[in-house]
């Protein structure tokens, strides 16, 4: 993500784009809107559940598609799909913090 632009990120894993993931999204459009941010959708390229017990996680959707999905719903301007090993299982949640706020610019 190459902007200078601040955004609103709503996080999570978004498998499904469940009725409860559809509410964070229509929040995060909103509060984008009303603070001139662009809304975007920070998730991960696989199931933090499977990195943490060791077991394959059955999906609904791929990374691929759940940006489709996002893109295809909400006017989410940015999706950004992290891994989840074993660095990002074990930062510190105020690097997590910084890592939002400095390279995804993250208001």
């Amino acid at each position: 993500m190459e902007q200078t632009r601040r955004t609103v990120i709503a996080l999570g894993f978004f498998d499904g784009i469940h009725l409860g993931h559809q509410a964070l999204l229509r929040r995060t459009v909103e509060r984008a809107e009303e603070y001139d941010m662009t809304p975007a959708v920070f998730t991960f390229d696989r199931s933090p559940k499977a990195m943490v017990t060791g077991r394959d996680i059955p999906l609904l959707t791929t990374p691929e598609q759940r940006i489709a999905i996002i893109h295809a719903l909400f006017p989410i301007r940015e999706v950004i799909v992290a891994p989840f090993d074993r660095e990002m299982m074990t930062m510190d949640w105020r690097d997590f913090v910084d890592m939002l706020a400095g390279r995804f610019h993250a208001g």
